[in-house]
């Protein structure tokens, strides 16, 4: 049995089209203070971009990303095409949320062409964030309301089963 299990194995692995490195163009030329977190977040995108793309069964996507941390007093980050772009008021009042870049780099993965319907865009990048990359249980996340349900996006569509 172990022998079929193997062959089985091996054959899913060989039809498998290996996944390209993923290389990110970091700029921290507004916010020098904050290479460190930008080095890092620099590393979970390289290690997560192909991650992401298995798991969302993409092969096209950008392989060379532009990282940049902006000086700014608001917002969080966003992606768009190959770029995403991170607040510095965030990673200063939050450091330890480096987990944003996952989030955003689901988004340079995705590449939808159209955003609509939104909650299902963020709540794919919510669940592999939260579940597959902070080990969230699915019981973490929240029950959305009458009004939407699970339309709300973001925790809410990213914990629907």
């Amino acid at each position: 049995m172990k022998k079929y299990l193997y062959l089985i194995l091996i054959f899913i692995i060989s039809c498998h089209k290996p996944y390209e490195s993923v290389s990110v163009n970091l700029n921290v030329s507004q916010v020098p203070q904050l290479e460190n977190w930008g080095i890092q977040a620099k590393n979970l995108i390289t290690i997560w971009c192909p991650r992401i793309a298995r798991v969302l069964d993409v092969e096209e996507y950008p392989h060379n990303i532009d990282l940049t941390l902006q000086k700014s007093d608001e917002g969080i980050a966003y992606a768009d095409s190959n770029a995403i772009t991170v607040s510095s008021h965030w990673i200063e009042k939050y450091p330890g949320d480096i987990g944003l870049i996952v989030h955003e780099a689901v988004h340079v993965v995705q590449l939808y062409p159209e955003f609509d319907p939104g909650w299902v865009t963020e709540g794919i990048a919510d669940y592999i964030r939260w579940h597959l990359y902070e080990k969230k249980p699915l019981e973490w996340f929240p029950i959305g309301g009458e009004e939407k349900g699970y339309e709300a996006a973001y925790r809410i569509t990213g914990g629907v089963e």
